[in-house]
């Protein structure tokens, strides 16, 4: 047996490769009887400490030793005074070639962990030399090599010093791109690989990693691909680069359906089919189908994508919808157009919309009304996950009206959203909250469709009451909404498993038409079921207002897609 000791390094990387270093701590079991053998691996320790240590900057360390048979085992014990780290005076860190004044590559030079003053750390040194090499290479100066890389350590004065010359070498172009496509139209991929005139001093075309890998990220982002694969060719001749995507193309349709039930709707069935590609230019088709007890919705949506195929997109859209409830009894046909764009967590887009309505009105009376609705919308999402153990939000808004394009003046701003904040890995806050306005005249309320009316109540909005249940009332004591909306919400989950959880919340609301809102309080819980098909939502809830309906009330949510 065999027991090896080294005392005296504080360091804990230090430390580790001393231990790793010194062969004794590694003999073979068969020589442990080999004493000769023994007495010389331990002498050679000395030196190997000794050596393990300069990497750290201790150049005049001491080590002294002793090795002794008893009890039955060898014990073997290495007693080290590091002594002063080695400090470095100077240090010189250059850049020549077309690179010499590439502001990432100074930043890392100027911004180097090896520092005058400091002691002489060799694995800062050579991640310095790496990491510079390596973002040089990224950044297309293929040819770039050191012309000098060295330590210099000055024993006699107990001083060291650094010297680093990058040569970058001439920053290669990106001469062509490919694609690998049996469908696609040429043109329309090379829209995927745009190259900017972002300053004077920087070539659109100079080649870097993060340009060849955007490329590739842009065309992964849409719908057209089930794989991109991207491949470079480097012309050392002529300083070019050549990126070549092979591109695999998913399927052009896809079909998904569902049936459900929803205590404000009843049972209903819902059908989309999206078109990921129509033609060679990647237009795309997709329409969306709800029929239910109550409500039925359609819409069939055209897509051309714009100049920046991976975040612009011209939308040609016709909606139909139907609902006939206790409180609406209306129809609706929308034709209309859109400019959406999306940058990174935020879309927002630009849309006019042809919009005929058949309605009842506030007085009971039939009316058709026909609008001219120009729009603006936006989303923020950080949300995208239903993990309980991630925050996320998802806020959005809308601003529309209609002013001398239709039978109706009015114009109208919404705005949405919903907070998940983790308490620990068992438990959420989820805080949702909507905000509504109409500018109307009065004598011009009776003319705005139950479409544009705001509506609380159900399933989504103030539980514990039906179905927009909440709002002004009509002529015949019908609940007609209102010009403005306020709802808020407070809900509790705590997770039982990975796929289910019950909750508890407090919900409030109000649709109304003048002044301050009447807020009206529903509270409950619910059992939640994320299943991988869908997911249920099971609340009883009960509204504290007697005028809209002091009573328990279920609320049932069920998608099943197939």
């Amino acid at each position: 047996l065999l027991t090896v000791t080294i005392k005296g390094i504080r360091d804990e990387l230090a430390y580790q490769n001393a231990y790793n270093t010194t062969s004794l701590n590694f003999i073979d079991p068969d020589e442990m009887d080999n004493e000769l053998r023994l007495r010389w691996l331990f002498n050679q320790g000395k030196e190997e400490i000794l050596t393990s240590l300069e990497p750290f900057g201790y150049y005049k360390a001491k080590v002294s030793s002793s090795l002794a048979y008893q009890g039955g085992k060898w014990v073997a014990i290495y007693n080290v005074t590091p002594g002063e780290a080695i400090p470095l005076t100077k240090v010189n860190i250059n850049l020549s070639g077309a690179g010499n004044d590439n502001w990432l590559l100074k930043r890392i030079a100027e911004r180097t962990e090896i520092k005058e003053g400091d002691a002489l750390q060799h694995e800062a040194y050579e991640e310095t030399k790496s990491k510079l090499l390596e973002n040089a290479l990224e950044r297309g100066y293929f040819d770039a090599e050191y012309t000098q890389h060295e330590i210099i350590v000055d024993l006699d004065r107990y001083r060291s010093s650094v010297n680093l010359n990058l040569d970058t070498g001439e920053r290669y172009r990106i001469r062509d791109v490919k694609f690998t496509t049996d469908y696609f139209d040429e043109e329309f991929l090379h829209r995927f690989a745009q190259f900017k005139q972002i300053s004077p001093r920087i070539d659109p075309r100079a080649y870097s990693d993060s340009k060849m890998e955007r490329i590739q990220s842009y065309l992964n982002s849409t719908t057209y691909f089930d794989a991109v694969v991207v491949s470079r060719t480097v012309d050392h001749d002529t300083h070019e680069v050549d990126l070549e995507y092979d591109l695999k193309r998913r399927k052009q349709r896809t079909f998904m359906g569902g049936v459900g039930y929803s205590t404000d709707i009843g049972a209903k069935i819902m059908g989309a089919m999206n078109w990921h590609y129509i033609n060679k230019y990647g237009h795309m088709l997709s329409t969306d189908l709800l029929l239910a007890q109550k409500k039925r919705d359609g819409e069939i949506r055209y897509t051309v994508p714009g100049k920046e195929p991976w975040r612009d997109f011209y939308h040609f859209y016709t909606k139909y919808a139907f609902e006939d409830t206790s409180n609406k009894d209306y129809t609706t046909f929308v034709i209309g157009a859109a400019l959406e764009r999306k940058r990174f967590q935020y879309t927002y887009g630009y849309a006019l919309d042809y919009q005929h309505d058949r309605f009842r009105s506030l007085n009971g009376d039939k009316q058709r009304v026909n609008l001219i609705i120009p729009s603006i919308y936006g989303e923020w999402r950080t949300l995208s996950t239903l993990r309980f153990d991630r925050a996320g939000f998802k806020v959005d808004g809308m601003l529309r009206g209609s002013m001398f394009l239709g039978d109706v003046d009015f114009i109208q701003a919404r705005l949405r959203g919903i907070y998940h904040l983790p308490i620990n890995d068992r438990n959420r806050l989820i805080l949702r909250g909507e905000i509504g306005h109409t500018f109307i005249k009065s004598e011009d309320l009776e003319k705005l469709p139950p479409s544009l009316r705001f509506y609380a109540g159900g399933d989504n909005s103030v539980r514990g009451y039906k179905y927009d249940g909440i709002g002004e009332y009509g002529y015949n004591g019908d609940v007609v909404g209102g010009k403005k909306l306020m709802v808020l919400s407070t809900e509790l989950e705590h997770k039982l498993s990975d796929d289910f959880a019950v909750a508890g919340f407090v919900d409030a609301g109000d649709a109304f038409n003048h002044g301050k809102p009447n807020l009206k309080f529903g509270a409950g819980a619910g059992i939640r079921w994320y299943s991988p098909i869908g997911s249920v939502r099971f609340d009883i809830a009960h509204g504290f207002n007697k005028e809209f309906g002091e009573t328990y009330r279920l609320h049932l949510t069920i998608s099943a897609d197939f």
